[in-house]
């Protein structure tokens, strides 16, 4: 495998292009943890107009803002269900996409949320649970 590195123009984070001389594929690894990868999603957001959390003061107007961003996480949910209706694919990747973007957004607004840290916890925790955590359906 041939590995180099790139920095791509429209994104600030680096990342490993690894080329498999055997099938002729292309992954695109990024060099940054999770947590910098959701960084970057939030002030994108940012740059658009969303995810103005921290500049709310009224604990209550917060509480609202994050009610808002779970249901925006929904809608893209959502959006996937309809391509999967539609049987398509590539919308439904996108979308799927669209709810990891997201869903780091949000997780990117919690003060003091290890990201990385709290994904491999939870990976851990559903290694060791029973086979349908232990239900019937």
């Amino acid at each position: 495998m041939n590995v180099e590195t790139e920095k791509e123009p429209e994104y600030k984070f680096e990342r490993f292009i690894v080329k498999c001389e055997k099938c002729n594929e292309t992954l695109i690894i990024p060099k940054e943890n999770l947590n910098g990868i959701a960084r970057e999603c939030l002030e994108i957001a940012r740059k658009n107009g969303f995810s103005p959390l921290r500049q709310i003061e009224d604990p209550e107007d917060k509480k609202w803002y994050l009610a808002t961003a779970i249901t925006g996480i929904h809608s893209e949910a959502s959006e996937m269900y309809e391509a999967l209706r539609e049987n398509s694919i590539d919308r439904m990747a996108k979308e799927g996409i669209d709810v990891l973007i997201r869903t780091l957004e949000f997780l990117s607004n919690l003060k003091g949320v290890d990201i990385e840290k709290e994904l491999k916890t939870k990976i851990e925790i559903n290694k060791n649970r029973p086979f349908l955590h232990g239900k019937i359906l």
